[in-house]
């Protein structure tokens, strides 16, 4: 189910381009020889792109994120505290929803119910309180931080804990301690396994980045490689790529990844791949930087005969048609000029 949440596993039933992009990354793990690899430890190609895929599909995430940020680095997240977290980002989220038809009425209706239940579990009179905007901004001001329950708050708890688990594979959070590692294995796997986290150094800088951009979809095509580069340990110090030689050399990388057996390339994979193949080599460029570099080849009178762009005006609807050699040889073209 998570799968096709986050669109690795399509409609169908089958793996989707997204699962190949994924498999592309790791060659040479063999997720089946536990001595060798952690299957669950993701490596840092792995986690940039998780972020992609994790913010587009799961648009509570970010939010989630900005409130994390505000809180010092170190602070320590229990289950109570991570529900009334989850519980203002959910409503956050319903407050400021977009999505306009018949998908968009369902999922305001299942954020409404999931807020109803969790105010009913924390006992709260009126269980329409955490869907109002100011109702539910004066209860979580509370010098207590809000409403406490007796008993478990599973509704939240279910939106929560697989969240804060998500952001912590993803560095953002972490389970151990800074204040007192653990030492032995016995504390280690202690803190793996309790519901406790705490935020990390870096996490403020990201949200400076993320709260800096308020259309997600415009963050995720300009700045969703600079934000790695901040806020995961394992993409720090990125440098910016600025010739487009380079560019094209991971494109044609990524290129017979996402190059389908008949009909033009998807733009949105294949530039999604190369950002994060470029990560890998340390250095960084946008999704952006991409679809400029195509455009800009497809009206240049010069390479408009190899590099033809269609589909939908969208850029994940975007598609291309491109020399089976790659796009090293259309730049080439253009120095010889």
């Amino acid at each position: 189910m998570w799968a096709q949440m986050v669109g690795i596993i399509a409609p169908t039933g089958r793996l989707s381009q997204w699962a190949t992009v994924l498999n592309a990354l790791s060659p040479n793990r063999n997720l089946r020889d536990f001595n060798t690899c952690n299957p669950f430890e993701l490596s840092a190609m792995e986690q940039v792109l998780f972020v992609q895929m994790l913010f587009y599909h799961d648009q509570v995430l970010p939010i989630l994120i900005e409130h994390l940020g505000r809180l010092p680095p170190g602070s320590r997240i229990g289950v109570a505290e991570s529900c009334r977290l989850i519980a203002q980002s959910l409503g956050e989220f319903l407050d400021h929803i977009q999505q306009a038809g018949p998908e968009g009425l369902k999922m305001r209706l299942a954020l409404r119910s999931t807020l109803e239940k969790i105010a009913q579990e924390l006992g709260l009179r009126d269980r329409h309180v955490l869907v109002n905007a100011h109702l539910r901004r004066e209860i979580f001001d509370l010098p207590t931080g809000g409403p406490r329950s007796r008993s478990r708050v599973l509704h939240a708890e279910r939106q929560a804990v697989c969240r804060f688990e998500q952001l912590t594979d993803l560095g953002l959070l972490t389970k151990d301690d800074p204040t007192n590692p653990p030492t032995s294995e016995v504390e280690i796997r202690k803190a793996r396994t309790s519901w406790i986290w705490y935020t990390t150094k870096r996490l403020p800088e990201a949200v400076d980045v993320l709260r800096g951009c308020s259309d997600l979809e415009v963050f995720l095509r300009k700045q969703w490689i600079g934000y790695c580069s901040v806020g995961l340990p394992k993409a720090s110090g990125l440098k910016p790529v600025t010739e487009p030689s380079q560019l094209a050399r991971f494109l044609d990388q990524a290129l017979p990844v996402v190059r389908r057996q008949i009909g033009p390339i998807q733009v949105h994979p294949w530039a999604t791949l190369a950002c994060v193949f470029a990560t890998e080599a340390g250095v960084r460029f946008e999704l952006d930087d991409v679809h400029e570099l195509l455009v800009r080849l497809h009206a240049d009178p010069r390479t408009s005969d190899a590099v033809r762009l269609g589909g939908t005006e969208s850029f994940r609807g975007r598609n291309v048609v491109v020399p089976a050699e790659g796009l090293s040889s259309v730049i080439g073209l253009l120095a010889e000029a």
